[in-house]
């Protein structure tokens, strides 16, 4: 009787050191997913946050050219 008792606790024993070591396992996993979100969302914020200047020039009938933002060049 005393044996069985003693399988069950290695048992219960091992199954536990499984789960735990499972359980980091899937921690260390979900950290490391989140951190490259993170760089991943921070690379977009930055890049949609990046000041562009735009070029776009129109030329009109009577030969004056203007930006888009009304400047005549």
């Amino acid at each position: 009787m005393t044996a069985i008792i003693d399988d069950s606790c290695n048992l219960q024993s091992s199954l536990t050191a499984m789960i735990s070591t499972g359980f980091e396992k899937q921690q260390q996993y979900t950290q490391q997913l989140e951190s490259k979100i993170d760089d991943f969302l921070e690379g977009r914020i930055a890049f949609q946050m990046t000041p562009v200047k735009l070029s776009h020039l129109v030329n009109t009938e009577d030969g004056r050219v203007y930006g888009t933002g009304g400047f005549q060049y």
